[in-house]
Parts: structure tokens; sequence; C-alpha cells
């Protein structure tokens, strides 16, 4: 076994989690690449694994020894297959860290390849044959791409996954008798229109000025939140306390005069008061 440096036991807990199926090799790939690794014999199974996810099948230990084989037969011998990580394997619960495993795999790439870069520029510095600009250039186009290395993958996924999510999606629409695709404005006009609101697409509300843009987003906004799903508003124009005034006024019967210059009776105070306790607290809106 090898000696079990920091990097090395991250890497061997980062393939076990893909190993036992607990992580999605759609989690980390291809973000994650065996070339990142500093152990050539975690980076062989790894490359099993990947190789196995690309041609659609499920985790499988003896299809990943049959990649392993096929791609370094004397590696996979050397190793003993496997066999190389099953202690590893006893300890692997859950997948809560493998990105984090990720981000560590990726962080300790890029500082090896940045020491590699750094000791290029110095030897090539020593030389007046090499104009400086050349050297910038490629200093600057090298640091570029170290740059871009393990960006996250989140987005790349299977389609065959993706498509799974959107039957299970109107499925479940279907049999709760919804009538809108996507997370309802509150307004059935605007859900005829548009189908609610549909995650991964921005939907822009354009008006002139005080033409009503903020209390439309507010009232969907509440009327979203109501149904328990999270809303989270940012505005550049008003204070939360501006905000929690127009919630307050869409909610209830409290006077837009007294609630701006006179002050609220004791009856609206008490209709605020249960608002807030009620409704607002269990439905948080955060801005």
């Amino acid at each position: 076994m090898k000696t079990e440096t920091i990097s090395y036991k991250n890497e061997i807990s980062f393939v076990c989690a893909l190993l036992t199926g607990v992580a999605e090799s759609s989690q980390v790939y291809p973000r994650i690449t065996a070339e990142m690794f500093t152990s050539r014999e975690l980076a062989l199974i790894y490359k099993g694994i990947i190789e196995l996810f690309n041609k659609g099948k499920a985790m499988d230990y003896t299809l990943v020894e049959h990649e392993m084989r096929a791609m370094d037969n004397d590696l996979y011998a050397e190793m003993n297959g496997l066999n190389y990580v099953a202690d590893g394997l006893l300890s692997v619960v859950d997948d809560v860290h493998v990105t984090t495993y990720a981000d560590i795999i990726v962080d300790e790439y890029q500082r090896n390849c940045l020491r590699l870069l750094a000791m290029e520029i110095s030897g090539k510095c020593g030389s007046r044959d090499i104009p400086v600009e050349q050297l910038l250039q490629m200093a600057t186009t090298k640091l570029e791409e170290i740059a871009g290395m393990g960006v996250n993958s989140a987005s790349t996924r299977q389609i065959s996954e993706i498509g799974q999510e959107v039957v299970t999606h109107h499925t479940r629409l279907l049999e709760n008798g919804g009538t809108s695709v996507g997370y309802s404005t509150g307004l059935k006009g605007m859900d005829d229109i548009m189908g609610g609101f549909m995650r991964g697409e921005v939907a822009i509300a354009s008006a002139l000025t005080s033409h009503g843009k903020t209390a439309l987003s507010l009232f969907m906004a509440v009327q979203i939140a109501l149904k328990g799903v999270p809303v989270y508003i940012i505005s550049l124009e008003m204070s939360m306390e501006q905000l929690y005034g127009r919630i307050l006024m869409s909610m209830s019967t409290v006077s837009p005069e007294n609630l701006r210059m006179h002050g609220l009776t004791e009856t609206e105070i008490a209709v605020a008061k249960s608002l807030n306790e009620t409704t607002l607290k269990r439905r948080a809106l955060k801005k």
C-alpha cells in the first residue's frame, strides 16, 4: 500500500465514494480527470469508473475491473484490482463530502501545475534569447489554463437522468391535479401565458417607472412562498421595511396612509403582529 499522504487519503475517499455507489459520477465528472490524481493506482480505478459511466452502465465492481484491465493490465495486476482499496470501501458512509474531496483534488493539482510553471518560467528567464513579451504571453496563457482546470460541472449530466426527472415531475403534477407546469404566479391569466415560473429560466418584468413592476413581483413572490416554496427577494430601490410594508398591505386591510405617514392604529398593529407570527413566520420571505 502506498504511503498515505493527505492527498492520497483524500483521493482514496473520493474514489471509494464513487465505487460504492453512494455518490454519482455525474456529481464530479468531467470536472475531475484522471491526470489530477497523485496516485496512478487510484487514477486507474477512476478511469475505470468513468469509462463505465460513459457507457451508461450502473456501478459494478466486476465491470470496473474489466475496464481497468483493458486500459493497463500490468498496473491492474500489480495493485490486485479493487482489492487495492478494500479497506477504504468499508469506511464510506454517504456522499456528503464527495464534492469537497473533488475540490481538494482540483486545488492540489492546480498548485502542482503552478509550481511546474514557476520552474519553467524561472528557467526560461535565464535565456536572453527569449523576449520578455513571449515569456509574459506564455505565462498568461498557462495561468488561464490552470485557472480553468476543474471548473464546476454541476450542469453536466446524462440526458437519461434529466429525462427521468422530467417524467417524474409531470407524473407528480398529473397525480396532484396540477394545471401549471411551473410554480404558479397566483394570477391565472399570467399562468396561462407563461405556465408559471420554470426552474432554470429567468423571467423579466419590463415597464416604465411607477407602473407596478415591484407590486406585481411582490404579489407573485408572496403567492409562491405561501405554497411552501422558498423565495428570495433582492431590491436595489427599496429597503427591507418598505418591502415588508408592500407585503403587509397586500395581505391585510392595513391603511397605506397610516403605514407611511400617520402611524398604524392599535387594530392595525394587532393585524401586523398576527400576520408576522403566523403566515410570514411559517413562510419566511428573505431579502
